[in-house]
């Protein structure tokens, strides 16, 4: 990828340090201590185990880090680890049933040829620098690899491996698929046979629950009727809980407020603005900003773009916390420049810099021959370093205000960024509207709530569990106090979501316990929440375990509470469905108070009624009744639906090809193998999954 545009990219210097360290290696330095771990190890370092192979957590946790560094231990990298552990052990047990591998020159073509595997070409830090995958060839054929990139290696290898056979497997299984032409006849019927209908909807609300009252035999009935509605592949658990949020008091609002008040004045008079805010938690912005930029708070765009330069505004509030802003520049830019440049890199390349712009100006014809020889962008440097134009933030800072801000058109000068020394000129100014842009001194002061607001919180969350020894105790309590119980929804042990917590730091622990607990007990401690970015903790939750649906189909008990708006529509439905005796759609409409709607041009494969939903029963019914009759009433998901069909046609004049429609038709089907393989070899296996026990 040419340099440029790493230039260009706002997350270029992490891409960039990806690529020096996979070039290298040696960059790649972890901590490997045996005593960390990742998790409070069980009696087993067993993360998983499938098809005769273990995942031990340890070796996971070495591997995570050598391929992600700190990042090893994201939650996401952790179960993309599990997954592919899994994938692989099925798809090369399935593999060598039927005698597939991978030969050695397979291999190296897959990694080093022309058309490399998707592992190696979706691997960004790699792709930084093609030229890395021939240089690892080298080390690797010389054996100078060191022990760390041999290590990386060989798990890119297995990637590709488990990759490769996971493609030959699909391929195999895609070869046998075949659309009959009874089935591509009926796709066709489906697609050129459409009806119109008239139908009314008795809402279910128009009977009372007490007019409908229900048993368990309907809860049973219901779930014997819709068993792959409800059957679980996994455990799931439901609890209940209150939260004691940790809201900064107004108390500790206006101390903050009066902390960064006090700043106001040396901000005004600060004689270096960047010193003084970068001193107090602040900084001055790295480039010039209009109006529209991203983030610019509302309270800037309102009073800094027409004041005078030294204007101190503030404190205001935005994005949590008080802010101080003061006006340090202010200056028109044009829409977009065009620029070129020759980029110096490496030990000594300022003062080369230096050297080359000097010849530049003395003899500006010598750019092109200067720009092939030492530049050291290769994209730029093919166009004689011309960057065509651009607007305002596709470079890095440095870069952009000298083009934009500093430079005149024509002059040679020379810049430093993170890339190394730019020669720039600018060729080319497009003016447009030229409007105003600024550069701000920023202070911020975070509302945190006080160590006072937070002992407040977790004192009330811990006296609401020392007084609740179950969850009867702990809703009579909550009750008592005015507090909230809210239920969860069913989660699973490896769930990384909670509801309304999201992904806070501590909703491991929560699914943790409830997956440790019974029915029924109350968590031994009070948990603590921490969102995204915050320093503090958000809130505190006391919780106690509700419900445990078992693997497989629940049993009526367990699963009551959802089932019951299912069953009483189904009972109220029952009871609407006697009570119709209309004969035509206007009467029925009268009889519940309803009205009569038209659905024109619905096929049989449509999956939605225009301006009803999805009432796929309907459809069904109206395509197996004649024209200018009345459908029996069905109970659908919305309420009870009787429709009069008004027409039935065939289209002659179709614009679809029996011959593309199987194509279609197995294609789609052979898109959807790589999934339906996965899911059937692992529903077939048995997997031992011990993740909720580490992490």
């Amino acid at each position: 990828m040419a340099l440029i545009q790493k230039i260009r990219e706002k997350s270029g210097l992490v891409m960039f340090t990806m690529a020096l360290a996979i070039v290298s290696f040696i960059a790649m330095l972890m901590t490997q201590d045996s005593n960390r771990t990742w998790g409070s190890y069980s009696n087993t370092s067993t993360v998983a185990s499938v098809a005769g192979k273990e995942l031990d957590i340890r070796q996971m946790e070495k591997t995570a880090e050598l391929m992600y560094g700190q990042k090893g231990s994201d939650l996401n990298i952790r179960n993309s680890f599990f997954n592919s552990f899994v994938e692989s052990a099925l798809v090369g047990k399935e593999a060598e049933k039927i005698g597939l591998g991978v030969g050695k020159d397979e291999l190296l073509d897959l990694e080093f040829g022309p058309a490399p595997s998707s592992v190696i070409t979706n691997n960004q830090a790699l792709m930084q620098d093609p030229k890395q995958l021939g240089e690892i060839q080298k080390a690797i054929a010389s054996n100078t690899l060191p022990a760390q990139g041999k290590e990386y290696w060989s798990e890119i290898e297995n990637q590709v491996i488990k990759d490769r056979l996971q493609t030959k497997l699909n391929t195999l299984v895609a070869k046998g698929i075949y659309s009959p032409s009874w089935l591509v006849d009926e796709g066709y019927k489906e697609l050129t046979q459409p009806i119109d209908f008239e139908y009314v909807k008795v809402p279910f609300d128009r009977i009372d629950d007490k007019d409908a009252p229900i048993t368990d035999a309907d809860y049973a009935a219901y779930l014997a009727e819709n068993k792959a509605r409800f059957t679980a592949d996994e455990e799931l658990r439901s609890m209940e809980y209150v939260t004691f949020d940790v809201i900064p008091t107004l108390a500790d609002s206006m101390k903050l407020f009066t902390t960064i008040n006090d700043l106001k004045n040396g901000l005004r008079t600060a004689v270096n603005d960047s010193s003084y805010a970068t001193s107090h938690n602040g900084g001055v912005t790295p480039q010039y900003s209009d109006k529209n930029a991203q983030g610019l708070s509302q309270a800037i765009k309102d009073s800094l773009f027409n004041a005078p330069v030294g204007t101190v505004i503030g404190p205001y509030v935005d994005a949590k916390a008080y802010w101080l802003a003061k006006l340090v520049d202010r200056k028109n830019a044009p829409d977009s420049v065009k620029s070129r440049h020759i980029l110096i890199q490496g030990q000594g390349g300022a003062k080369i810099a230096d050297s080359l712009k000097a010849i530049l100006v003395a003899n500006p014809a010598m750019w092109d021959s200067l720009n092939a020889k030492f530049s050291g962008d290769p994209g730029a440097k093919s166009k004689g370093g011309d960057l065509g134009y651009q607007a305002q933030g596709m470079f890095v800072p440095e870069f952009n205000d000298m083009i934009f801000y500093k430079a005149k058109q024509g002059d040679f000068n020379t810049v430093n960024t993170q890339f190394g020394t730019h020669i720039i000129q600018v060729t080319g100014v497009k003016a447009g509207k030229s409007e105003p842009r600024i550069k701000l001194a920023l202070i911020r002061e975070a509302i945190l709530p006080s160590a006072a607001t937070d002992k407040a919180a977790s004192a009330a969350a811990d006296d609401l569990l020392i007084n609740s020894k179950n969850i009867e105790e702990l809703r009579k309590n909550a009750q008592a106090k005015g507090l909230t119980v809210q239920p969860s929804q069913n989660f699973r042990a490896n769930d990384m979501q909670l509801g309304a917590f999201g992904a806070a730091e501590g909703v491991r622990q929560i699914m943790r316990w409830a997956f440790e607990a019974k029915a029924g007990e109350r968590c031994k401690n009070t948990f603590s929440l921490r969102e995204a970015g915050d320093a503090y903790n958000s809130r505190y939750v006391v919780g106690a375990l509700k419900n445990i649906v078992p693997k497989g189909l629940p049993t009526v008990a367990t699963l009551k509470e959802q089932l019951t708006p299912y069953v009483k529509n189904r009972k109220k439905g029952e009871v609407l469905k006697a009570k119709i005796n209309a004969t035509d759609l206007p009467s029925l409409a009268a009889q519940f108070n309803a009205k009569v709607d038209t659905a024109k041009g619905v096929t049989f494969n449509a999956t939605m009624v225009p301006n009803l939903g999805s009432e796929s029963k309907l459809i069904g019914a109206a395509f197996t009744t004649e024209v200018n009759q009345l459908t029996k009433a069905v109970i659908g998901e919305s309420g009870v639906l009787v429709a009069k069909v008004t027409d039935k046609r065939t289209i002659t004049d179709s614009p679809v090809d029996k011959n593309v429609l199987r194509q279609q038709m197995v294609g789609q089907m052979k898109g959807q193998v790589r999934g339906f393989l996965l899911r059937s070899l692992k529903k077939n296996a048995t997997i031992t999954d011990n993740r909720s026990k580490f992490f």
